[in-house]
């Protein structure tokens, strides 16, 4: 969640400005964040569960009233505040849009710059749950083989994008869904499955130590990575974001072991189970400290839209929880 929200703080940088290479690596330190909770679903939905398993209608249903309510809300909220807001992405309402358009739009994701991959979360929910029904060892070879397809797929729309040429169906296809659709994250998903079973802050101390000097090591060169593609960041189609995913597995389970019950520890498990709820509003918040701030400088816009962040979630959520139903 942190590494999301720092990609939107990112992404008020003017790429034409001395510190777009800064953002951009920031940007790219962050981009673990949605391969990650997808990871974390199928960790979740890997685990023995013997009250609720995976594979029953009410798991299923809890999630989608734990997610679906509030994500059609601020969806819609975004898309009726975008006229307001002069530094929104293009997502707002178009004048010339009828309604079935407006709300085709809405329910895409693309009212609010953080909403882009939730429509494939929610599709993503009942294949988890079919995938729950079949025999442990059938849903391991499952999910070994969506890792690797999704290697390769990402691999494909890589090569395509690095050329710059009109796309085949398949590479096509996935660019111009913008990740909104299941495909390009089972692989993620099938990773958290397969890695359940692993203590991830496996090793001694000195092991644990030089995990962590490596992994951070490597996530920073990752962060650094040029796009390939002559018109746009193509991180999030490439297998960059698999390695950022894998570099943080290996440093970060050690920095949290390490935090332990202290009070820095105690702060981050409450971010992870409020996770939703700051996803969701964080972007709304932070606008308007941005644009508070933004006219008094860059740094000082971007100081006091975190400030501001900060403070919007700590007010919000507990609303969500009243709001809205937990599962």
């Amino acid at each position: 969640m942190l590494g999301v929200v720092a990609i939107h703080l990112a992404a008020r940088v003017p790429t034409d400005g001395e510190w777009q290479r800064l953002a951009q690596v920031v940007d790219h330190l962050g981009r673990f964040g949605v391969p990650l909770f997808l990871a974390v679903l199928g960790w979740g939905a890997a685990q023995p569960h013997p009250r609720q398993p995976v594979a029953s209608l009410a798991w299923l249903g809890g999630r989608l009233r734990a997610v679906l309510p509030a994500y059609l809300a601020w969806a819609l909220l975004y898309a009726l505040l975008a006229p307001w807001d002069g530094d929104a992405l293009p997502g707002g309402w178009l004048p010339s849009e009828g309604l079935g358009e407006r709300l085709w739009r809405t329910l895409a994701g693309y009212s609010g710059e953080q909403l882009w991959y939730m429509p494939a979360y929610l599709s993503l929910l009942p294949l988890v749950a079919l995938a729950g029904r079949l025999p442990r060892r059938l849903a391991g070879l499952l999910a070994a083989t969506a890792g690797l397809a999704m290697l390769g797929l990402l691999l494909h729309v890589e090569q395509v994008v690095a050329v710059d040429t009109t796309p085949p169906v398949l590479a096509g296809w996935i660019l111009r869904s913008e990740g909104r659709l299941p495909l390009p994250w089972l692989g993620f998903v099938g990773l958290g499955a397969l890695a359940w079973q692993l203590p991830l802050a496996w090793g001694t101390r000195g092991l644990q130590a030089l995990r962590l000097v490596v992994g951070l090591a490597v996530h920073v060169a990752i962060a650094l990575r040029l796009p390939s593609s002559p018109r746009f960041d193509d991180f999030w189609c490439s297998p960059a974001m698999l390695w950022s995913l894998l570099a943080f597995l290996l440093w970060a389970p050690v920095a949290v072991a390490w935090l332990g019950e202290r009070r820095p520890g105690v702060w981050l498990a409450a971010i992870g189970k409020n996770s939703l709820a700051i996803y969701l509003g964080h972007v709304l918040f932070l606008r308007l400290g941005w644009a508070i701030g933004a006219p008094l400088g860059l740094g000082v816009g971007l100081a006091i839209a975190t400030l501001a962040t900060l403070a919007g979630c700590a007010v919000y959520l507990p609303m969500h929880k009243k709001l809205f139903a937990q599962a």
